[in-house]
């Protein structure tokens, strides 16, 4: 009796080795629920975990910073998990904007706040902003400043400074640019140009967007520029979005009013048009710590095409102290299609072509 009961133990376990072990070996790894002062995690499709800080989520671009790999920014298709007990403000498609800790999984968002918790489908998403729906959660800005000098022979010195303002709520997203540059060889002023960009749009559906209103300002002394100033409105589509690689194209109609510092005897100094705004922006995540952002404008002036302007930059910056502090290097280009000659009968060039270098700083 003694060895038939000894004999069903043995048995036992060696089911249990055989059969339950194995299965709880197989059981994919899980991370520790996230807590208020711990990481946000997201699982990938792969299967592989990320921990870090959520940043936002706009239509299908994710931006992730990790730690370890710095800012990260995923195509939301490729994520399949999300789990998050700091509160979130998400916007839906239809539904509206929502606040609180959320948890994503398969074709679910669950959002748990002093209601309780309530399911939203994953394909109404279209904007995650980290924080509460407070003011000071809506905002972030970089700042570029460059400076070159040469003595001896020649005594010159350049400035350059670079702005961007950006506020994203879940309903609108706001910017103003700025682009400035000045330089003088041995006391002479060489270079005084000002670029100042306003503008506002709004998510209408995933992958359309509306700006109800966009304001530039543009002076330049030696393209004979007192101000050219343009009002505008527009739309825009997001051609491609997620991964490293992110392009907008945009079409804005407007009305144009171009101040020059001097024209010929008899000459009005100012010109009132209609235009017609083209625009692009790419942005390429070439690698974690190096960036490359491509802009073009043209504002087209109708109907004498002649009143056209445009406005092309090429910036690439590398991250030197995590995503606080880098390197930027620029180059910019701008084109008047008919420069005015000033009153002494001098006609600016067409094309401006200018590179500048200086250290940025993000919060």
């Amino acid at each position: 009796m003694k060895m038939r009961n000894h004999t069903g133990v043995m048995i036992l376990s060696l089911l249990t080795i055989f059969l339950v072990l194995p299965a709880l070996a197989a059981e994919p790894w899980q991370p520790p629920e996230p807590d208020n002062d711990q990481f946000d995690w997201i699982r990938m499709n792969s299967g592989e975990w990320l921990g870090g800080e959520l940043k936002t989520l706009r239509d299908m671009d994710l931006e992730f910073d990790s730690d370890e790999l710095d800012l990260l920014k995923l195509d939301w298709g490729d994520v399949a998990e999300l789990r998050s007990s700091r509160y979130l403000t998400l916007r839906f498609e239809v539904l509206g904007t929502v606040s609180g800790t959320v948890a994503v999984r398969d074709d679910v968002v669950a959002v748990r706040n002093a209601s309780g918790v309530t399911e939203y489908p994953r394909a109404a998403l279209v904007l995650i902003v980290a924080g509460e729906p407070k003011e000071i959660n809506y905002w972030s800005a970089k700042a570029t400043i460059g400076i070159a000098t040469r003595s001896g022979n020649t005594e010159q010195t350049d400035f350059n400074t670079a702005l961007r303002i950006r506020r994203q709520s879940p309903k609108l997203r706001s910017t103003l640019d700025y682009g400035g540059n000045y330089g003088t060889v041995s006391d002479e002023t060489t270079i005084n140009n000002n670029n100042l960009s306003a503008s506002v749009d709004a998510l209408i559906s995933r992958g359309f967007f509306i700006t109800p209103l966009s304001l530039n300002f543009v002076s330049d002394d030696f393209q004979n520029l007192d101000l050219k100033s343009t009002v505008s409105a527009g739309l825009g589509y997001v051609i491609a979005r997620g991964g490293k690689f992110d392009w907008d194209v945009g079409l804005g109609a407007g009305y144009q009013t171009t101040k020059y510092l001097s024209v010929g005897e008899g000459e009005d100094d100012k010109i009132d048009t209609a235009s017609l705004i083209p625009s692009t922006e790419l942005e390429w995540d070439i690698t974690g710590d190096i960036e490359l952002l491509l802009t073009y404008n043209a504002q087209i002036g109708l109907p004498d095409t002649k009143n056209t302007f445009h406005h092309g930059r090429a910036a690439i910056s590398f991250d030197i102290l995590g995503d606080i502090i880098d390197l930027d290097w620029a180059i910019t280009w701008d084109r008047a299609e008919s420069p005015r000659p000033d009153a002494d009968g001098n006609t600016p060039l067409r094309d401006d072509v200018r590179t500048t270098f200086g250290i940025g700083v993000d919060w």
